[in-house]
């Protein structure tokens, strides 16, 4: 859904919580501060953070902004390019370890940074929507795993060596399980099977001898599966569905929908809300 002013941020009793805020074309800036650490994630469009008094950083796709609380601010859209933000809301006890960088409002922009970001925001928002018991103790380690993530600057981190006392098949089976819990990270075959210690051909053999069927499709199924969960459950938009589930581009997204339930992300939520 589209908004023209900023949506209200609140925070749980368990201190995180994950907003989305697609701005309409007729966007208006107000200023406003939070008692609360607010990590802002863009995701579409291009515009300005602006904390007062003297205080500005220019925002595109991928940008990570950080704001201490109590943080005066407002965002300006760049015409014609709306900005789609995502905020994680941190109560402040989760800042004990990190409070000597908060010295002020700031932008990070780093291509490790982007290319990890949207997976751990995934993680965050799939623990809030489903609420499975302990969902909030989840979020709350996850929330820290972020702003660990955002500090160390993403050095690399070898894979861990595979577990040898499992063959190869279990470590593949083990691995499907997982999937139902990260199917919307961006991982090709190459990877996962060198994570796993296995040949590309050995693992796409495997795969299909624990599931019946393919990574690439197996992937596709849980992120549908995932997506009409989303679409039947709340109000996002097509956008933010496309996101939480793990695809990058909307076209893309249609088309996998499409192809597993034979209609389109919006008739589909049409069909099943009437």
């Amino acid at each position: 859904m589209l908004s023209s002013r900023p949506l209200e941020a609140q925070l749980p009793p368990w201190g995180v919580s994950v907003l989305e805020s697609h701005h309409a074309r007729d966007f208006q800036t107000v200023f406003d501060a939070h008692p609360f650490f607010q990590l802002l994630y863009v995701l579409r469009g291009r515009g300005e953070l602006v904390c007062p008094p003297d205080t500005r950083f220019s925002l595109c796709e991928g940008d990570v902004a950080l704001l201490p609380p109590a943080t005066s601010h407002g965002l300006r859209d760049e015409v014609g390019a709306a900005l789609s933000i995502y905020a994680v809301n941190l109560a402040p006890s989760h800042l004990q370890y990190l409070s000597p960088v908060l010295t002020g409002a700031k932008r990070v922009r780093r291509e490790p940074l982007q290319r990890a970001m949207p997976d751990l925001l995934r993680r965050l928002l799939l623990e809030q929507t489903l609420r499975k018991d302990g969902f909030e103790a989840m979020m709350s380690g996850l929330a820290l795993q972020l702003l660990g993530t955002v500090w160390r600057s993403f050095p690399s981190v070898a894979a861990p060596e595979p577990d040898a006392s499992l063959r190869s098949l279990a470590r593949v089976e083990v691995f499907r399980a997982e999937l139902e819990r990260t199917f919307y990270k961006n991982q090709g075959v190459d990877e996962v099977a060198a994570r796993l210690g296995l040949s590309r051909r050995a693992f796409t053999s495997l795969f299909r001898r624990a599931t019946g069927d393919s990574f690439v499709a197996c992937v596709k199924k849980l992120r549908v599966e995932h997506a009409q969960r989303l679409l039947e459950s709340s109000d996002r938009t097509v956008l933010a569905v496309a996101f939480e589930c793990g695809f990058e581009d909307v076209s893309v997204f249609h088309r996998a929908f499409k192809a597993v339930t034979g209609t389109s992300p919006n008739a589909w939520r049409k069909r099943t809300r009437s």
